[in-house]
């Protein structure tokens, strides 16, 4: 879910924030806070942050386009880089692609993430 938008201008980048929950393969349940810079001509740079139930993380940046694809609604179309781990994920290191839906009248996102991360 959006906590946080400010629109791009012709000078300046607009801001995104966002938290969201889910479970994934490796880490089982978790949350997620990020986010990023954009651009009217739909480009956009970020961070994020992952926390595992068992209080482990992992951390990295994105980049990527997004684009209209229907009334309110925005397709994401992002590279990921996995930086740093905490816990049992300490170490780890990747990278995957993501696609996520925004629905801009709710806030509301959908994203599926496919990559690998690598454990030392």
């Amino acid at each position: 879910m959006l906590t946080n938008v400010v629109p791009p201008t012709a000078d300046a980048p607009g801001e995104m924030d966002f938290v969201g929950q889910g479970e994934a393969t490796h880490m089982g349940k978790y949350r997620i806070v990020g986010g990023h810079s954009f651009t009217l001509d739909g480009n956009l740079q970020g961070s994020f942050t992952s926390t595992a139930a068992d209080g482990s993380t992992i951390s990295g940046t994105y980049e990527g386009v997004f684009f209209p694809i229907g009334p309110d609604l925005f397709q994401f179309e992002v590279s990921v880089q996995y930086l740093r781990g905490t816990g049992r994920l300490a170490g780890v290191t990747g990278q995957a692609d993501t696609v996520a839906v925004l629905d801009a009248a709710t806030g509301i996102f959908h994203y599926d993430t496919d990559g690998t991360w690598t454990l030392p």
